[in-house]
């Protein structure tokens, strides 16, 4: 027989039930969106010291070429992409945790 139950934190009753309350704690929130923002530049400084380690090396020829053009048109755009969104989920923490906040009062 399996359970009809929401996965662990899946909110709605179960949370209820287990907490007894919803919302969240705003200096978690917040201490969390420092950390993403902090991992996002870390992303960011990584891929940027790759760029210059990628372009920087005595490698000349045709495989030289596309190992240079795949960094810069897939992974390095990829570490971008990651960082980005890892700073637009800080922000939305940093607004999750303002609502939270407001709530409270």
């Amino acid at each position: 027989m399996s359970s009809s139950k929401p996965a662990f934190g899946a909110g709605g009753d179960t949370e209820r039930a287990v907490t007894g309350r919803l919302g969240g704690d705003p200096s978690a929130m917040r201490r969390a969106a420092h950390e993403f923002d902090q991992q996002a530049e870390r992303i960011r400084s990584y891929g940027e010291s790759m760029s210059l380690e990628v372009h920087q090396m005595w490698w000349r020829g045709p495989d030289a070429d596309k190992f240079r053009a795949d960094w810069d048109q897939i992974h390095r755009r990829a570490s971008q992409r990651i960082a980005g969104e890892l700073r637009r989920l800080a922000a939305c923490l940093r607004q999750e945790a303002t609502k939270q906040e407001r709530a409270s009062r």
